[in-house]
Order: C-alpha cells, then structure tokens, then sequence
C-alpha cells in the first residue's frame, strides 16, 4: 500500500509540474443579475464608460492568468445583451427590461476579447426564460413570454418560465434568435445552457398529446425534442459559418455510475431520465464541438469529479470535453473548498485527457487567491486552444526567409516574410516566435514560446537574457481554427554576433538612384548587412503602387537594380515625380525619382 501510495503522490507531482502547450482555459462570465458584469447599470454616458472599464479590467486579468477562452452570458432570461428584432434589451444593462443601454456592448465585448487574443463564446441560456411568476413588463420587441404565450409554460415548482420544446414552432423561433446572433456578429463560439427540460413534472402533457402515437413513451419524445432542435440548430449555424464552434453546458452526471461491486461512485441528477438532456447523442452525431458539463463536485467524494471526467472522456466520440470546474464552491456558503481542490481538478482533467477546464464562475476565481494559483503554477504558461480537425484540419503554410540582426548590446530583431496561402485559402491568424538554447527549436515544450503577434506583423524584438549564450529562433503561423504550420526556417543569434566581430560593415540602407533626373533608364542600388527578405517598388505621388523592382529573399551585400520607366504591364509612364520604396524587416526607406522625357 505504501509503495502505491508513493506512486501516486510521484505522478500527482510530474503532473503538476506539466505545462501543456495545448488547453482550453475557459471562464463562465455571467451577465444575469449583473453577478459577474455589469456592477453598473448604463444609464448615463458615465454608467456605459463603467461597464466597458469594468470589462476592460476583467478581460485583462483573464489575460495575465493566461486564460485563453471567454464564454460571455448573452442571452440569460429571454433577454439580451445585444439589439434584437426578437427579443428584448436584458435587464441587467440598465435595471430595466427592454431599455437600450446606449451602446451594443456584445459588440464591445467581442472586440476587446479578440484584442487580447482570446476566442469569445456566446453563452445563451435557452429554455428557461424568466425566474417568477409575474408577466414582464411590455417591451418592443416583447418578451417571449408576452410575445409568444403558446410557446411558454409556467413551470410553478420552481416559480419559473420555460419554453415547451416539443412545440416545432417555439424551436424554429430559438433557431431565428440565434442565428441572428450568429449572422451579426464575431463571435468563436456559441454556447448552450439551460438546453433541457426542468424536472419529470414539467406540464406539458397537452403537447404531448399530439405525439403520443407516434412516441408512446413521453420521456423519449422529451428527449427528442432538444435533439431535433440540436441537430437543426448546429446545422443551421454551420451552413452560415462553418467555423463557428458549437458547444454546451451539459448537467454533470450523464447517468449514474457505480463500481463493479455497486458502490456509487458518481450518482445524483442524472440528465438522461430527469431532464431529458442526451447530450452525449449530440457528439456522437456530430452535432456539437464540445461539451463543458458542470462537474460541480469534488474528487473526494460521491460523485466524484474524477470518476465524471473520465465518464465524459471515455463517451467523448473525439469531440472535445472541456470539464466545468465549480470554483464558486470556494465561497463559504458553497462548501468553503480550498483553493487546492480546483488546482487538483485541473491535474484530473489533464491526467484523463480533457481538452481543457471551465470555471464557474468569474468572481469566483478571485476567491482565496484562486487566480494567482493559477498564475504561478497550472498557468505559468499560456497555452494555445486546441485545433478542431473536423472543421479544419489544413495547416497554414510556415513564414519564410527569417532571418536575424542586432539592434541593440542585447536585442536582436526576427523578421520573416508572410507565408504563401494553404489549400483552403485560409489567412495567417497570429504568430508564434519561439527561441530556445538548443536547435532545433522545439515547437512542442510551451515554454519556448517566446511570443505570439497579430497577423499585420513580420518583425519581433528579443531582448536576450545573456549575449554570452546562443539562442536559436523560429516562427510558426496560426490560422483561425489554430492549426499551426510547420516550423519556419532557424535563426541563430552566433550569426549576427560572427559577422559583427568580422568586421561586417554592411547596413540596411536604399541609396539614391543615378541618373536623377532620367529620362531612359536608372539606376537604384541597395545595401542588407544579411541575408533578408527584400522589396523595392515604386509608387507615383498619389500613393499608387506602379512596379515591383525586387520582392523576394536576397544575401547580403549591395545589390542593384535597373528601372526602364515602365509599369507593371510594360507600358512606358508619363513624366512626373515618383517614389521608390524599400522595405526589409522592420528597415523602410523612400527615395524620390523624377522622370522626365
């Protein structure tokens, strides 16, 4: 017994000291009751400056945890926090149903979230619509349950409003709403919650009474009624914009689990026989990306965070299982866990091979100094989302001709040139500088990852932590689904350092052309101190690119290049002042040029 206990605490610890490169790292934000966001209300043009402020500082801690997914409440009660021709402005924005907050902050919630390089989910809560019994307010456009009273029921245990889902026409009304999302905005993902039934007592016998010949057994058409909106749904939205992920929130047990001599291992509300909710159909479909179901226990006892994970993992059918952590537990009127409960959790998740966590919810990681756990231990590194291969499996192509010079005592600039596009066409998403003391560089230890950088970027600056050692340097791109093509080209910092202690004494530099004025043909010289990445064009005075004199990779020295005063298409220009453009890396340099005749 000791022996395996040693064995275990072993592993236990080769797993915490695990950086992943790849791993979701997602967070709940909720709007509803402004429980997350907002904690003011837009009423005033201060109120809508507090609640992108207080975004602002979310998203940035997001970032500097190393969080790489947000998954935003937008629709959480019938109502929501962007304008709709179906639904109303939510509540939460201004304390009142239906009042515009004066801006369109899902807009500004997509933006500064991409800005940080994070993906944004749009979490949609969608059958259950209201949480009393009282009729809301008159909107325009009206909430469902005023608008559309046939497609509601009153669900009195729970003193809440659902939608009846085996009423055809109430799911073609959730797909309208949500594909108006969909076709308006930014968004990675979409994420359903609340896609089930309440409880076996929901009062829906009436509507059942339609169906019963052709499902005699009720909780089958239950069942089937989300699935008919599931599948429909995922088609639709992909039929629009294949790229879009489609995923849920499904209720943690699935259905119970016991060992092989009976005892519980994981038992409780099971989503199959008490809320309908046969989410594990929907991946076997291929109906949806990816599941996060709510795991909201811990690893000790029944049910046992991670006899579920595994459960969710074995039943996965190469989807992509992101398990939901319940940091809100931490709280002390949730069952005061510690921090390290949540650390633990992560260790599970990543020794069952999950894709990643999601974590219930934003404040809640602020609790016992959760996100700064994160930061110096399971988080130290970002990591990069995992690619979905089903809905794009074709690598970009790498940068090419990168190359290496000093700017600085210890700073060396990475250059490289944009790749050539892939088979399906698909542009460049970022960047990723990697350096490392060994060569090859490799790609696959996140801890070489040096930086990542928008897709507008060809250069990186590096400021070395010592100029004694080498440090070799590759770029690799991303496209939007985060496949990552092959490793560019090695750079090595020796080079630069070997060339400067041999008196190289070449420079970047365009220098004028000869004969100027010209009126036949003239001379444009230039000069890279290496090997480089080189283009030289001309412009007239409007800004209007007229010829590509040089565009390619180009070794080091002086080179020259004959222009005749013809265009791209051969054809001899008028006379007049034109520009003459080099750029190398981050070097650019203009010339003026007269042409006369």
């Amino acid at each position: 017994m000791r022996k395996i206990l040693t064995f275990f605490l072993f592993v236990s610890t080769l797993l915490a000291q695990v950086h992943p490169k790849r791993e979701v790292r997602a967070v709940w934000l909720t709007t509803v009751y402004g429980l997350d966001w907002p904690s003011a209300k837009a009423t005033s043009a201060s109120g809508i400056q507090q609640q992108k402020n207080e975004l602002i500082q979310i998203l940035d801690r997001l970032k500097s945890a190393n969080f790489n997914t947000v998954i935003m409440q937008v629709r959480a009660r019938g109502d929501l926090i962007y304008p709709s021709q179906y639904e109303a402005w939510a509540t939460s924005l201004t304390g009142t149903l239906g009042r515009n907050p004066g801006y369109d902050p899902l807009k500004f919630a997509i933006e500064e979230t991409h800005k940080r390089g994070m993906e944004f989910h749009a979490w949609w809560n969608v059958v259950k619509v209201k949480d009393d019994s009282t009729l809301p307010p008159q909107t325009n456009p009206p909430h469902i349950v005023l608008r559309h009273p046939e497609f509601v029921k009153y669900y009195r245990p729970n003193n809440e409003w659902w939608i009846d889902m085996g009423k055809p026409e109430a799911r073609n009304y959730l797909i309208n709403v949500v594909m108006e999302l969909v076709r308006n905005y930014d968004i990675d993902g979409i994420h359903f919650d609340y896609i089930r039934y309440p409880n076996p007592d929901f009062p829906d016998d009436s509507t059942y009474a339609l169906y019963a010949n052709e499902y005699p057994n009720k909780d089958d058409w239950r069942r089937e009624n989300i699935n008919k909106f599931v599948r429909a749904v995922y088609d639709s939205i992909k039929k629009v914009k294949p790229w879009v992920k489609v995923g849920s929130a499904p209720i943690g047990i699935y259905k119970n689990i016991y060992a092989d001599d009976g005892t519980p291992l994981a038992t409780g509300w099971q989503a199959y026989y008490s809320i309908y909710q046969d989410s594990r159909r929907w991946l076997m479909e291929g109906k949806h990306d990816y599941h996060s179901p709510q795991i909201y226990w811990d690893i000790a006892n029944n049910p046992k965070f991670d006899v579920l994970v595994r459960d969710w993992k074995n039943n996965s059918y190469g989807r992509h299982i992101y398990a939901g952590s319940a940091a809100y537990r931490m709280d002390s009127g949730s069952g005061n866990w510690s921090a390290s409960e949540i650390l633990a959790q992560i260790d599970t998740s990543r020794a069952n091979g999950v894709q990643g966590n999601t974590f219930f919810r934003y404040k809640s990681l602020l609790l016992k100094g959760l996100i700064d756990s994160l930061i110096n231990s399971k988080y130290k590194y970002p990591a990069f989302i995992y690619p979905m291969p089903w809905i794009d499996s074709v690598k970009p192509n790498p940068p090419i001709n990168v190359a290496i010079r000093r700017i600085a005592d210890k700073t060396f600039e990475i250059f490289w040139a944009q790749p050539q596009a892939p088979p399906d066409g698909d542009g460049v998403k970022y960047y990723a500088i990697y350096r490392s003391e060994n060569s090859p560089v490799d790609i696959d230890d996140i801890k070489n990852l040096l930086a990542v950088v928008g897709p507008d970027r060809i250069s990186y600056s590096d400021v070395v932590p010592d100029l004694g050692k080498n440090y070799f340097y590759v770029v690799t791109a991303f496209d939007k689904l985060h496949n990552e093509s092959n490793p560019s080209n090695e750079v090595s910092t020796v080079s630069v350092v070997v060339a400067e202690a041999g008196q190289q004494i070449l420079k970047f530099e365009l220098y004028q052309n000869y004969p100027n004025p010209f009126n036949f043909e003239t001379t444009i010289e230039f000069e890279i101190p290496f090997d480089s990445w080189v283009s030289v064009k001309i412009y007239d005075i409007l800004g209007r690119e007229i010829k590509t004199l040089v565009s390619g990779f180009k070794s080091a020295g002086r080179h020259k290049v004959i222009w005749d005063g013809r265009d791209e298409q051969g054809s001899y220009i008028s006379s007049g002042v034109y520009f003459c453009r080099m750029t190398a890396g981050s070097f650019s340099k203009t010339i003026k040029i007269v042409l006369t005749k």
